[in-house]
């Protein structure tokens, strides 16, 4: 077990608390000083944190936003080095959205902060780079090679000087939740802990000084060499006269004891570290922390050298659902830039979008979702201004195409699909269910379409559900079944061609000829395919 903790330090939740389990990670980080550790159990350990309540279910959402894939493509920089965060702990902290919004707001505060002074980023890099200097120690095959066991064991702690003299200013003058780490530090400062740490390190680095006097050759040896002056460091309470050292070696020797002085600071390390422990414990949270907002303000970064925005959302009550601007980051790469659009929406609204294949009616879906969840993390917004109402769950339903080991057809496969939205939706939550009966025959689509709306509008959520049956959704516009309902559609330009803008109403048409001509599935394309094989067989 640990002794007694000091306060934890905390970056992301309201109520600060010690997040990192003592089992596993107190136990490895025990073993690793002692002997080093694997970078793969090192890992799984620290991930292992202890989060804040969430209303939200990752089951219900995660696979259907592809938040694993997100996550791999975040990364920021440091010394002009591209690092990867945490993988697990950043999955884990965009599927657990904490329940208490004052910790979003905690975030959001911290990221305006950073945005605004550089300094402060700066400084957070250092911490990072601090940390992750003492991991390596833990977790370096080489540097165990390079030293002794017990200098090993002094180098780390030497480390986490660094680490902890590096919680100064300039988070002492921040205005958010950034001064933590200055109130820590400086907890940590004035702890007997750390006190005894430097008087360790300085007995091992300044036992003692020594002026010489060297006298060269013209070919460069050394001809001469003698000890002008051997000062000790006196002032170490560490410290003890040759005397002292000379009677207790006698004294130990009547005893039987052979004792050396690297074995007796070996066990002074040893005993040190038992009371920093706590400490080592705290910063590596801290790391994970920061990590949060590195790959923030990289993703922020990126945005803006692609020209578009991100924003720090606004929660409304009432006011309509509103995102300029929007985006979806997974069509961010080398070669093309996402198209951003603009989305108004009542807040407890049902909302049918139509359009054509290839539209951006699924990428718009995933958008909206990722924009819900992100805020609510206290994550940056992919759009340039973000109205949203608070929720208290997340349910993503995207179809999947059939495989060879399903148990049910199609139809059998939808209404389970169907009977999973109404077994975890619950109101006030946003809802998204894309292609929603498009594995079944328009005859039985439209009557469960119908049945899916009229329950739905009991739960109150707000939702969007695309759906490719446009004549079906052309009836429902004319003659809604509920009162809370709305339609959007994808917007064509004069030579019909998508825009990926979205505006009221139901798609004329699914463009499936213009689909199929630049896919090459035309009458015409297939022919000459034919032709060519069969010329090819005659041959």
């Amino acid at each position: 077990m640990y002794p007694r903790m000091p306060a934890a330090i905390d970056l992301l939740h309201a109520r600060a608390k010690h997040r990192l389990r003592v089992e596993p990670f107190g136990h490895l980080l025990a073993f690793a000083f002692a002997a080093g550790a694997g970078t793969e159990e090192w890992e799984d350990a620290r991930s292992q944190r202890n989060l804040d309540p969430s209303d939200f279910e990752s089951a219900c959402f995660s696979q259907g936003l592809g938040l694993a894939s997100f996550v791999e493509r975040l990364s920021f920089s440091i010394g002009g080095r591209t690092r990867r965060p945490q993988r697990k702990v950043l999955l884990q902290l965009l599927e657990k959205p904490p329940s208490d919004r004052a910790s979003v707001e905690l975030r959001h505060a911290i990221l305006r902060e950073l945005q605004e002074r550089t300094d402060l980023a700066k400084a957070v890099e250092k911490v990072w780079a601090c940390i992750d200097a003492l991991e390596q120690a833990f977790l370096s095959k080489q540097l165990g090679q390079r030293l002794s066991y017990i200098h090993r064991r002094v180098e780390i702690l030497r480390r986490l000087i660094e680490a902890i003299d590096a919680l100064d200013s300039p988070f002492s003058e921040a205005k958010s939740d950034l001064r933590r780490i200055a109130e820590w530090g400086r907890t940590v400062r004035s702890s007997p802990a750390y006190h005894n740490l430097h008087r360790v390190l300085d007995h091992e680095d300044n036992l003692a000084s020594i002026d010489i006097n060297l006298r060269l050759g013209y070919d460069g040896q050394i001809r001469n060499l003698s000890i002008v002056r051997v000062g000790e460091n006196s002032e170490n309470l560490h410290h003890r006269g040759p005397w002292q050292r000379f009677l207790s070696r006698l004294r130990f020797w009547f005893r039987g004891y052979v004792l050396r002085e690297g074995e007796i600071l070996g066990r002074l390390v040893e005993s040190l570290f038992e009371s920093v422990q706590p400490l080592v414990a705290e910063l590596i949270n801290l790391r994970l922390d920061l990590e949060w907002y590195l790959c923030a303000l990289d993703f922020r970064t990126r945005v803006e050298k692609a020209g578009l925005n991100v924003c720090i959302p606004e929660w409304t009550t009432g006011e309509p659902t509103l995102l300029r601007g929007l985006f979806n980051p997974f069509l961010m790469n080398a070669e093309h830039t996402p198209i951003p659009c603009n989305l108004e929406s009542p807040s407890e609204q049902i909302v049918v979008l139509t359009g054509p294949n290839s539209g951006g009616k699924t990428r718009l879906l995933q958008a909206i979702g990722l924009s819900q969840l992100l805020a609510q993390t206290g994550f940056y917004v992919p759009a340039t201004q973000a109205r949203l109402t608070w929720r208290t769950g997340l349910f993503v339903s995207a179809y999947e195409e059939s495989s060879v080991d399903q148990e049910e057809g199609r139809l059998g496969t939808e209404l389970v699909r169907i009977r999973h939205v109404f077994e975890r939706i619950g109101r006030d939550q946003l809802v998204i269910v894309d292609e929603l009966c498009s594995g079944t025959n328009p005859a039985e689509a439209e009557a469960l379409i119908r049945l899916v709306l009229e329950l739905l509008d009991r739960f109150g959520p707000q939702a969007f559900i695309t759906t490719h049956f446009l004549d079906f959704a052309r009836s429902l516009s004319e003659q809604p079944p509920i009162r809370r309902m709305s339609f959007l559609q994808a917007m064509l330009d004069q030579r019909q061609k998508p825009t990926f803008q979205f505006g009221p109403g139901v798609a004329a048409t699914s463009l499936a000829a213009q689909t199929a001509a630049r896919l090459g599935v035309t009458r015409e394309d297939l022919e000459a395919i034919i032709e060519r094989r069969l010329g090819g067989s005659a041959k």
